[in-house]
């Protein structure tokens, strides 16, 4: 018997399924239909979060770390390790 599995997606752009749950590999073709929920007051797309996130972190003091303090990090810690 053939097992079908159904979940929740956010399509990314024209090719691309973000699945909300992880699934064993199917290593054959796999049929998929769409259809688009009803936006809620409480919850909202992935990608409308990742925007919002985006935009406070751009507005706030926030300030990422850069590429060579991110290795001297890493440079210390495999040092503290010893060998």
């Amino acid at each position: 018997m053939i097992k079908s599995y159904i979940t929740t997606a956010t399509v990314t752009n024209k090719r691309t399924l973000v699945l909300d749950e992880i699934f064993p590999r199917i290593p054959k073709r796999v049929r998929v239909t769409l259809e688009a929920l009803p936006t809620t007051k409480t919850g909202s797309g992935f990608l409308v979060k990742l925007t919002e996130i985006h935009k406070t972190l751009l507005h706030s003091e926030y300030q990422s770390r850069r590429k060579d303090e991110i290795d001297a990090e890493l440079r210390a810690e495999r040092n503290s390790w010893g060998e």
